[in-house]
């Protein structure tokens, strides 16, 4: 419980959701893009706000992409690391 709530605050924090991630300091910034949340929120943002400008849906999806395919193989190698 306490490890989702030390994960999941900062996130939520670094996302954009509260405030601009532009008006952060810079230490901050740089550790924001390493957020999932961030990118979706600024998908979500685009899409229901002004209707979903292309440039911004495959950059975000994109980054998202990216994400998910280093963590799965991230995932893989350390599942494979415990299998053997």
């Amino acid at each position: 419980m306490l490890g989702g709530f030390m994960f999941l605050f900062p996130a939520i924090l670094m996302s954009g959701v509260m405030y601009p991630v532009e008006n952060m300091p810079d230490a901050v910034i740089a550790a924001a893009y390493l957020d999932p949340l961030m990118y979706f929120v600024r998908l979500l943002r685009s899409i229901m706000l002004k209707g979903g400008d292309t440039y911004v849906f495959w950059t975000n999806i994109g980054a998202l992409s990216l994400m998910a395919c280093f963590t799965a193989a991230l995932a893989y190698r350390r599942f494979r690391q415990t299998l053997n």
